[in-house]
């Protein structure tokens, strides 16, 4: 039996209960996770997933969790970094030299936007052994760091193929030599299973209504605002699910007026629409291995993705524009498990629409009579279970996957 040993470097992403697939491999002798002081509590998740399903040995034996207490100094150069896209003093932040243990490989995660595409040249000089990288948003930007990123990683782990368009687009590197296709953002595999056999009614069965929900941390609802493309802004897709009937049910973190908002305003749209008695604002889902909140998702027939992405994008941000055609919104695989439809507008996010058509389970809908014809034809079709989810144990043979 191979037993491995892996550094786990980068930037730590909710739920992290996805991890328990990983250290549940017979060949994963060890796990080490590095992240900063302020990270720890999105552990709680891994450790109360690990309770629920009876695997709390399985994380004593196999997990070690270092958490990184940075100062002020260590603070300003992690902000700078972040900032301006530099690697600064990186390897000084996370002290590699306190992690020469006898790994067989690092793996650093996730994004462009967290900083720890600064980590990847860095730790291939410093460690001398392979570094993996998984990697799904990217910087919006041409970035120096993230062409050394893509360069300097022994093995990249990415969500699909198209990826790897966009690359060649912006550095000419071509990467399949070492690109292994896998989404990060996929489910613990036993949190997956108990979500499909919770018995749950949807609302649409009471009256006969297709009921749509709208799952994200933040909406917002100044259309202007395009730090993420107006991905969060709802009010349109909102206004037009109530003029066809359909009823509306928001589940978020914060209501606010753009992305840059630190405080709730409560004279905002949203409240207007509630009004309606159209659109219900209900409270955030947490959604973990036992909680009751996945039997309130597991209610409505579909779910909102994103709202469409405007034309103009593509004039002001033609990086952003290129994600979001790519991208499989987190959300998506919520949706997938609690057999809750995906809607997307046509052309609106093209491999969104390519993965709905491949597994078939999802709206793609072409205007409104047309979302409205096959909402209510969602309701009289039989509730047939997905089964061919992906799950973080499939992510994980493909981490360890010998390159």
């Amino acid at each position: 039996m191979i037993h491995i040993r892996i550094l786990r470097l980068g930037h730590t992403f909710i739920p992290t209960s996805k991890f328990l697939d990983l250290l549940e491999l017979d060949e994963i002798e060890k796990v080490s996770f590095v992240a900063t002081k302020n990270e720890e509590k999105l552990f709680e998740d891994l450790h109360r997933t690990a309770k629920f399903f009876g695997k709390e040995d399985i994380v004593k034996q196999k997990a070690v969790f270092n958490f990184v207490d940075l100062n002020l100094l260590k603070k300003v150069i992690n902000r700078f970094n972040r900032e301006f896209y530099t690697d600064f003093l990186v390897s000084k932040i996370y002290n590699f030299k306190d992690f020469k243990d006898n790994y067989n490989f690092v793996w650093i995660g996730d994004n462009g936007f967290d900083g720890s595409n600064s980590l990847v040249k860095k730790a291939k000089n410093f460690f001398k052994i392979p570094i993996y990288r998984s990697y799904k948003e990217l910087c919006y930007r041409k970035s120096r760091l993230e062409k050394d990123m893509l360069v300097y990683s022994d093995k990249l782990i990415l969500p699909h193929e198209q990826y790897l368009n966009v690359f060649s687009e912006l550095y000419q590197l071509d990467l399949s030599g070492k690109a292994y296709f896998a989404d990060l953002d996929w489910r613990y595999s036993k949190t997956v299973e108990w979500v499909k056999n919770l018995e749950v009614k949807k609302l649409s069965y009471f009256d006969n209504i297709p009921h749509v929900c709208i799952l994200t941390g933040r909406a917002i609802w100044d259309p202007s605002d395009k730090l993420t493309g107006n991905r969060t802004y709802f009010i349109d897709i909102i206004n037009d699910l109530i003029k066809i009937g359909a009823m509306v049910h928001l589940h978020a973190f914060n209501i606010v007026k753009n992305n840059r908002s630190k405080t709730v305003d409560e004279n905002n749209p949203y409240l207007d629409l509630a009004k309606t008695g159209k659109l219900i604002i209900e409270p955030p889902l947490n959604l973990y291995a036992g909680s009751k909140d996945y039997s309130i998702l597991k209610r409505y027939d579909a779910g909102i993705l994103h709202s469409k992405l405007y034309d103009e994008l593509k004039q002001t941000n033609y990086l952003l524009y290129k994600f979001q055609q790519i991208n499989i919104p987190n959300r998506f695989y919520e949706y997938e498990i609690a057999d809750v439809v995906p809607l997307v507008e046509k052309d609106s996010a093209y491999y969104m629409e390519q993965l709905i058509n491949q597994k078939g389970f999802g709206i793609v809908y072409s205007d409104l009579e047309d979302l409205k014809n096959k909402l209510w034809e969602l309701l009289d079709a039989p509730q047939d279970k997905l089964s061919n989810i992906k799950t973080f144990k499939d992510f994980s043979k493909v981490l360890i996957q010998k390159t």
